[in-house]
């Protein structure tokens, strides 16, 4: 009995830790406070795409449009008519940063990003690709 309790215990326990470990951890949410200081004067970069911010410019360069992982940058950039697999290089002026907890709202001419502050030097976007802060502009 004893035994037969115990291997049944084990089971169990096996059974919670690979369901606890099958679930992919896509949550982003984050306590830490998002501030437009955060942006300034940085770059970010995905492997995909690199964002630059400065006052109020946004630069945005990217390569390999629409393939494999996602950015909402993708649909955007699609939308406007650049090819699947195309590069982009644009710069943008005017641009209005605002935030509310840990989201920066990012508004340009003709879309609007919005970014989650993840860690002090991660942002991720609303499909979930992560932009890691490189450096500080020189």
């Amino acid at each position: 009995m004893k035994k037969s309790f115990s291997f049944f215990s084990l089971i169990i326990i096996c059974v919670l830790l690979a369901v606890g470990c099958s679930e992919e951890n896509n949550n982003y949410s984050s306590d830490l406070d998002a501030h437009k200081r955060d942006l300034d004067g940085y770059f970010f970069d995905s492997g995909r795409y690199q964002l630059y911010f400065k006052d109020d410019k946004m630069m945005i360069n990217g390569r390999d449009i629409g393939k494999d992982k996602k950015s909402v940058l993708d649909e955007i950039y699609l939308n406007k008519g650049v090819e699947l697999g195309g590069t982009v290089m644009e710069e943008y002026e005017n641009v209005e940063v605002t935030t509310n907890d840990n989201k920066y709202t990012i508004k340009v001419d003709d879309f609007t990003l919005e970014f989650t502050k993840f860690k002090d030097h991660i942002i991720v976007d609303s499909e979930n690709m992560e932009f890691i802060r490189n450096k500080l502009e020189i």
